[in-house]
C-alpha cells in the first residue's frame, strides 16, 4: 500500500508541478534574466509565486482535504461515498459479467450484506484477500491516481481563478488556461469514477472465482 501511495504521489507531483509552472508562465512570460523578472507588475509577481508554492507543497495538499472527503468528491455522496458501500447492489452486481454470483454468495457466508456499512465492511475483507492479484492491484492504483487528480485538478482550478483576478492584464490567457483545466477535471472526474466502481467488481470477480481466498 505504502508503494502505490508513493506512486501516485509521484504522478500527482509531476502534474501539480507541470499546471503550477503553466499558469505561471501565462502570468508572467518565461522570464530570461533578473532584469526581465524586473520588469513584471508587482500582481504579476505574487500570482508567480503563489503557483510555484502550490506545486512545492503538493504533498500536503493531495493529503489534506482526506481520503473521505476526495471520495465524496468522486462519486458525488455525502454520505457512505466509498464505492464498496454499494458493493453488493443490484446495479454493482450487474455492471459485471465475470461476477458469479453464486460461488460469491457462498464466499460471503450465504447472503449478502444489505446496509451500506456492511456492503464496505464485506467487500473490504475480499479486497484484502486478493489484494495481490495484479488486476485487482492496477484497478486499485488507478482509483487512487485519478481520485486525487480529481482533488487537485479542483485546487489548481481555484489558483488558476485567483491568478486571473490579480492579474488583470493576463485574463484572456488564463481563461483559455481555466478551460483547458475544466476539462482535464471533468476527464479525471469521469475516469475516478470509472475505475473505482471497476475496481469494487473485479474484486468480486476474483473473489468469487477463488473462494477459498476469503477463508
Amino acid at each position: 500500500m505504502k508503494l502505490l501511495k508513493r506512486q501516485v504521489g509521484v504522478v500527482t507531483f509531476v502534474f501539480t508541478t507541470l499546471v503550477a509552472v503553466a499558469i505561471a508562465w501565462i502570468n508572467l512570460g518565461m522570464p530570461t534574466d533578473a532584469s526581465a523578472l524586473r520588469g513584471f507588475s508587482l500582481p504579476s509577481r505574487v500570482a508567480w509565486c503563489l503557483v510555484l508554492v502550490a506545486s512545492v507543497v503538493v504533498s500536503a495538499l493531495t493529503a489534506l482535504p482526506g481520503t473521505h472527503f476526495k471520495t465524496q468528491l468522486v462519486f458525488l455522496r455525502g454520505k457512505n461515498p466509498l464505492p464498496g458501500s454499494r458493493a453488493f447492489s443490484e446495479t454493482t452486481l450487474a455492471r459485471d459479467s465475470r461476477i458469479d454470483r453464486t460461488r460469491l454468495r457462498e464466499a460471503v457466508g450465504g447472503k449478502f450484506p444489505s446496509s451500506p456499512r456492511e456492503q464496505n465492511a464485506v467487500w473490504y475483507r475480499l479486497f484484502k484477500s486478493v489484494e495481490s492479484d495484479p488486476r485487482v492491484g492496477h484497478l486499485h492504483y488507478e482509483f487512487l491516481l485519478f481520485r486525487d487528480l480529481t482533488w487537485l485538478s479542483v485546487f489548481l482550478l481555484a489558483v488558476a481563478a485567483a491568478s486571473a483576478q490579480m492579474n488583470p492584464s493576463s485574463r484572456p490567457a488564463i481563461l483559455y488556461a481555466l478551460a483547458g483545466q475544466v476539462f482535464l477535471l471533468a476527464v479525471f472526474w469521469m475516469a475516478a469514477r470509472e475505475r473505482g466502481l471497476r475496481f469494487v467488481t473485479t474484486v468480486l470477480a476474483v473473489a468469487a472465482a477463488n473462494p477459498k481466498s476469503d477463508e
